[in-house]
């Protein structure tokens, strides 16, 4: 079996490096070209491209769409624009499948591949691996040919005014928001988007740029969004991340929103109106335990998939006929808008709820008491089965059992996105979670010594 490249949500790592060398990505655009063809019966299957700002998304653009006209694709280019924003695009232009280069919350040195196929779905398992095992066997790719593809200026519009009518274009005037578009994606698209809707926006980071996408600001730092927030005396904040599929929120006391605050609010307001197929959503084994909780109080029930990542959630969706989702980090899929995470989308739900109750978002959060929770990572320069490894498997094992036997529990994994081995406890304020966390991370920092020098 031919080495996995797709991790978590796509294909990330240190741009123009690796499978990210311009002629690795042309040979993977040749991949996905096959693929495209073979599920759509075409032989030249339409495919959408679009990227994030980052620096090096140009070269991987040009290289992907060289790859792709070489498997005899026919590329439409929707230009800069968010992941969601792609997926939806592609949806719209029937295309066979959808890629955007971004490497979402990574740094800015880094950069990847997401594949959506038809419905504005995450590719599935086997459509990855149909890509991984096409891609080894092909050639390399010793030059790259001239990067041919119809541009679609118009997309990041028509994708805006979408999102602008959507939920019966509810507006969104008289409230005062201050937004945080981390360099990224969704910089200058969030702002003009809610001020269109009626909001008073104050901008942050609002410009794309790609050597400062997502560092110490957006999402992956919403501390900035919420100390502005409290400062500025706004209703509420959001910060979004490198391609605006995620969202965390601020309320006007300062306090940071999560996902599974907004899936509390919005789970509510939806099965208040008879919104919310079989009164239930879908998160994950990183969903607070306290939510089920605190929904149940609702007559709302949580189902959690037991892998992490956003496509487990849009599965479970599909095949239940549930219509929302969503992970702490900020992931929320609302199906009656779009399959896939989709930042501005969410921004727009909460908004749109706060001012349709004339309610604070402190005061729509209340009432879910979160379980005490800590997640920390583990720097993971390689990645060994965790089954392999005796001593992480001993410390987990006895952990576990006395977290469970208290109400709480542990929940190990390694990062599908980045070289961390990703720790989290959860458990009653009497546990000692972070003494719990540590000797976790000690333990795999041993192992990994340990089969280094054997």
């Amino acid at each position: 079996m031919s080495p996995r490249l797709f991790g978590t949500d796509g294909i990330r790592g240190r741009a123009l490096e690796g499978a990210l060398a311009p002629l690795s990505v042309a040979r993977l655009g040749r991949a996905i070209a096959d693929l495209a063809r073979e599920r759509s019966g075409d032989e030249h299957p339409c495919v959408v491209v679009a990227r994030d700002p980052r620096a090096s998304g140009p070269a991987l653009r040009d290289a992907l769409v060289a790859g792709l006209g070489l498997g005899g694709a026919r590329v439409q280019d929707a230009g800069a624009l968010t992941t969601p924003g792609a997926a939806w695009t592609g949806e719209r232009r029937g295309a066979a499948l959808t890629v955007v280069v971004s490497a979402s919350h990574n740094p800015p040195e880094d950069n990847g591949l997401k594949v959506f196929e038809p419905g504005a779905r995450k590719l599935d398992d086997p459509g990855e691996r149909a890509i991984e095992e096409r891609f080894f066997s092909l050639p390399e790719i010793e030059r790259l040919p001239a990067a041919r593809a119809t541009d679609l200026p118009d997309a990041r519009s028509r994708y805006l005014d979408a999102l602008a009518l959507s939920d019966r274009g509810e507006r969104l005037d008289g409230l005062r928001v201050v937004v945080d578009a981390g360099f990224g994606a969704a910089a200058g698209l969030a702002s003009s988007l809610l001020e269109r809707l009626g909001a008073t926006v104050t901008a942050l980071h609002d410009e794309p740029r790609g050597e400062k996408i997502g560092v110490g600001v957006g999402a992956v730092f919403p501390d900035k969004v919420a100390r502005a927030t409290f400062e500025k005396g706004a209703d509420l904040g959001v910060a979004f991340d490198g391609d605006s599929d995620r969202a965390l929120f601020s309320d006007h006391t300062g306090q940071v929103r999560d996902g599974d605050d907004v899936l509390f609010l919005l789970g509510r307001a939806l099965a208040k109106r008879n919104e919310l197929p079989g009164k239930t959503l879908v998160g994950t084994s990183m969903t607070n335990g306290g939510l089920a909780a605190a929904l149940a109080r609702s007559g709302v029930s949580v189902e959690n998939v037991d892998a992490v990542g956003d496509r487990h959630i849009a599965e479970r969706l599909r095949t239940k006929g549930y219509s929302l989702g969503g992970e702490p980090s900020g992931h929320v899929i609302a199906t009656r808008w779009l399959a896939t995470g989709d930042g501005l989308y969410t921004a727009l739900a909460v908004l749109r709820e706060v001012r349709r109750t004339r309610t604070k978002l402190a005061e729509l959060c209340s009432g879910f008491e979160r379980f005490p929770q800590l997640l920390e990572g583990e720097p993971a320069p390689r990645k060994p089965p965790l089954d392999s490894l005796p001593r992480v498997r001993e410390v987990v094992s006895t952990l576990s059992r006395e977290l469970e036997s208290r109400g709480g529990r542990l929940v190990v994994r390694y990062s599908g996105t980045e070289p961390l081995f990703r720790v989290m406890a959860e458990g009653p304020s009497t546990v000692d979670l972070a003494g719990i966390v540590r000797s976790v991370r000690e333990a795999f920092r041993a192992s990994l010594e340990e089969s280094g020098r054997a």
